[in-house]
């Protein structure tokens, strides 16, 4: 339930991509006059108390709220990819994931590269078969006053926080095997 409170319980998106999926499809109540009609969709959210048989990659996930979201995810029953620059790090999370009965991989992954990004993921897929579930947690957080802000700390946080949410979605989106995958960037 804290992936819940961290993503919303509700994702509101437009029928015609919901029906190409084959979603679950409800009125959605915090937006009833959104659209013209009928009231707009969203999908169903996926139960956090079962996700046996599920494979889940955490991006950011050798610590803090990558690490919480890997152990809760876990706990429901998924299969997890531990995905970090820190590969000790993700290695450690995986072990611990494995010592409390669950199923896990450490994978290196830098975000902002693409081969890197691919390889994680195509290594992921090839262990457990396919991705059900991305997200893209990874960050960094450089506080500084605007005036005192270089431009080249603004390009990297997009390059981790944008860029690294489009790379990873896009690798693992070939993996999800015509099932809504549940994607999303924390």
């Amino acid at each position: 339930e804290m992936l819940r409170s961290l993503v919303g319980s509700e994702m509101c998106i437009r029928d015609r991509q919901l029906s190409s999926w084959g979603a679950t499809i409800k009125a959605c109540p915090t937006h009833p006059r959104a659209l013209p009609g009928p009231r707009h969709p969203y999908p169903e959210v996926p139960s956090m108390s079962n996700l046996n048989g599920k494979v889940a990659v955490v991006t950011g996930a050798a610590s803090g709220i990558g690490k919480e979201i890997a152990l809760t995810l876990s706990r429901a029953g998924a299969a997890i990819a531990i995905a970090d620059l820190n590969q000790a790090g993700a290695d450690a999370v995986a072990r611990e994931i494995e010592q409390a009965g669950g199923k896990a991989m450490g994978v290196a992954m830098d975000v902002t590269n693409e081969d890197a990004v691919n390889q994680g993921i195509d290594r992921v897929a090839a262990a457990y078969g396919s991705i059900d579930i991305l997200i893209s947690n990874a960050g960094i957080q450089i506080v500084n006053p605007i005036e005192n802000f270089a431009f080249s700390d603004w390009k990297k946080m997009q390059a981790i926080h944008v860029d690294g949410a489009f790379l990873t979605t896009k690798a693992a989106v070939s993996y999800t095997h015509l099932t809504l995958p549940t994607i999303y960037s924390v």
